[in-house]
C-alpha cells in the first residue's frame, strides 16, 4: 500500500520525463533501474517513490523512503459542545 501524501511516478511518467519511447525504456533502462529502486506497488503498473526516481536518474543517492508527517487532523471528544440545558 502506497502511504498517504507520497509523491508517487510510474514507468511511463519515467520514460516520458527521460524522452523516450515506453517500450524503448523498458527494454534497454528499466531492468537497472528495477535494481536500484524498489517499487512501492509492483503489480502490472510499477510504482516508484518520486524522490527516490529521481535521484536515481539525476545519479544521485537513493534516500530512504519516508512517508511525510500526516496531516490528518486529530479528533478530540472534548470538541463537542456540551447539551445546552436552558428551558
Amino acid at each position: 500500500m502506497i502511504p498517504r501524501n507520497r509523491p508517487v511516478i510510474n514507468e511511463r511518467d519515467i520514460a516520458q520525463q527521460v524522452g523516450i519511447p515506453l517500450a524503448t525504456w523498458r527494454r534497454r533502462d528499466a531492468p537497472g533501474f528495477r535494481q536500484g529502486v524498489p517499487a512501492l506497488f509492483d503489480r502490472r503498473v510499477r510504482v516508484y517513490d518520486l524522490a527516490q526516481a529521481h535521484a536515481f536518474l539525476d545519479g544521485q543517492p537513493i534516500p530512504s523512503p519516508r512517508s511525510p508527517p500526516s496531516r490528518t487532523p486529530m479528533i478530540c471528544s472534548t470538541t463537542r459542545r456540551p447539551p445546552s440545558f436552558s428551558e
